[in-house]
């Protein structure tokens, strides 16, 4: 490809190249069976719509050629992970959280290994001929890298015990909050959680937490609730994105069906909703993170403070969308 010129974009192109016909542009890509450039694909592969049902087992399990190249890479991947301990670190919840924190994992390697499940991977690692590391096997004896105990997460330690998951001082992970059962109010949407000290945690667990109508209900009840019982409220979640708007594809379905009076009904109930909440008689506090697009910074600008971490993404996308903010 070199000799022939095709060095990249400065070039005639390289393994891929953008074919400009008048106004249209094509992707392309070199087959490698050819060596000629044909029209990309998306790729079809069994696996991955397995793991979209299944998880990181599934993909793994797969027979096709996507599950054998993830169990070659993955396998070996979190082989040498394992293999680290004690060397590395002694606290596989600090490695863990280094790969999230640093390389933007979903999960860490020893948290990916209890999705899989330890016994899964040991069958995974002697079909590939890698030698298991020992505290995988002490994980499968003793049910996972993590385990729960008394309300609590443990943590497996190189010497067989397990050992509570600290928090640094001044973190608290609503994933705590969860294990103790401390769901005051919610539905399909959205739930409310007692922190504690009085403080209430509304928590959107719609996909990429899209805001509809279950949860603009919840927050008129929180609204309600807060001060008869308590006295402030945190808007946050443990998940990637604190909420990428409202859920257009709602609105879209009402529009298509010219049900005028149904979108007029949901724009005025967001307006009143977050007017509640900025003038609702406690403190209100939204802990961003991720996306806050859309409904989503609103819902942020309606607090009374934000707490946003260094990877906040805010701001009114609706103009990209066609449409105007509410």
């Amino acid at each position: 490809m070199i000799a022939d010129g095709y060095t990249g974009r400065k070039g005639k192109g390289g393994f891929y190249r953008l074919l400009r016909d008048g106004g249209a542009k094509t992707k392309q890509v070199v087959d490698l069976t050819t060596g000629t450039y044909r029209a990309v694909r998306k790729p079809a592969l069994a696996s991955l719509d397995a793991a979209k049902q299944g998880g990181p087992g599934a993909l793994l399990m797969a027979q096709d050629r996507g599950g054998a190249y993830a169990r070659d890479v993955l396998g070996r991947t979190l082989a040498y992970a394992i293999g680290l301990v004690p060397e590395v670190a002694e606290d596989i919840e600090a490695a863990d959280r280094a790969m999230r924190l640093g390389y933007n994992w979903k999960y860490g390697p020893f948290e990916l290994v209890d999705r899989i499940g330890p016994l899964n991977l040991i069958s995974l690692l002697q079909g590939l001929g890698i030698v298991v590391p020992p505290l995988l096997q002490t994980a499968a004896a003793g049910g996972g890298f993590y385990r729960d105990a008394d309300s609590r997460r443990e943590a497996l330690q190189p010497d067989g015990s397990y050992r509570p998951v600290t928090r640094p001082d001044g973190v608290l992970a609503l994933d705590d909050i969860k294990r103790h059962g401390a769901r005051v109010d919610g539905n399909g949407s959205a739930s409310l959680w007692d922190l504690g000290d009085g403080v209430l945690c509304l928590e959107v667990h719609t996909k990429l937490n899209v805001l509809d109508g279950d949860v603009m209900a919840l927050i008129g009840r929180t609204i309600a609730r807060v001060p008869q019982h308590h006295v402030a409220l945190v808007i946050y979640t443990d998940a990637s994105n604190f909420s990428a708007g409202a859920n257009l594809g709602l609105g879209l379905f009402a529009a298509n069906l010219a049900m005028w009076d149904e979108l007029e009904r949901q724009i005025a109930l967001g307006q009143q909703t977050y007017r509640a909440l900025r003038h609702a008689p406690f403190p209100v506090v939204a802990a961003t993170a991720g996306l806050a697009l859309g409904g989503g910074c609103e819902l942020a600008m309606a607090a009374d403070a934000v707490q946003a971490h260094a990877e906040t993404y805010m701001g009114l996308v609706e103009a990209g969308a066609g449409i105007v903010p509410a």
